[in-house]
């Protein structure tokens, strides 16, 4: 008698919380909501955006740019897996040519330039840090020009200065992937506008 009395409280008591808890204000026996994703969400995969300069460039082949204290005209762009290189220590006029060679999986890009000095002070194109250049192909990847421009053919000599109102032809050559596609050459004057290029389509 007394196990079937204390059966009957406990299962009363449990009743009696299970009202109590479905009555009080703002309690609901309904399962919390489950998210469910938007149609609209992009896959996990989706590729990121990227940006490049190609939508600022200022024009292309063949067309004079004028940038911050630089003038310039772009007259030609070879490509190719190696190319014609002066003998080192030699003055040009009695240099040996001799060739270098692209790297492994690369090309060499070589871009003949008309350069205007439109600055206040002069340069050493080719063994100094008188114009910034670059190449940034359709992946966002730059390339600076290779080492010893002054042993590429026709390209002023080493230490040769360029004054303010001058101009001058200068071929700059550049290391690539085999595979860059839609070529921009950026340009400018380091002491003047040091990392704002202005850009020219090379493709």
């Amino acid at each position: 008698m007394l196990l079937l009395l204390g059966t009957a409280i406990v299962f009363a008591g449990g009743f009696g919380a299970g009202f109590l808890y479905a009555t009080m204000p703002g309690v609901t026996n309904n399962p919390p909501p489950v998210a469910v994703a938007s149609a609209e969400a992009p896959p996990e995969d989706a590729p990121a955006e990227t940006t490049t300069p190609a939508a600022g460039a200022a024009g292309g082949i063949g067309e004079e740019i004028a940038a911050e204290g630089v003038t310039l005209t772009v007259l030609e762009v070879d490509q190719a897996t190696e190319i014609d290189f002066l003998e080192e220590g030699v003055i040009p006029a009695a240099a040996a040519v001799e060739t270098r060679e692209a790297p492994t999986g690369g090309v060499l890009v070589s871009v003949t330039t008309e350069l205007e000095n439109t600055g206040n002070h002069s340069w050493d194109l080719t063994c100094g840090f008188a114009v910034q250049m670059e190449l940034v192909d359709s992946l966002d990847r730059h390339f600076v020009p290779i080492d010893g421009l002054d042993r590429v053919p026709g390209n002023p000599e080493c230490n040769s200065r360029l004054n303010p109102g001058l101009g001058t032809t200068m071929t700059w050559v550049f290391e690539v992937p085999e595979n860059a596609e839609g070529l921009l050459l950026g340009f400018a004057d380091p002491e003047l506008a040091y990392d704002e290029l202005t850009y020219v389509e090379l493709d």
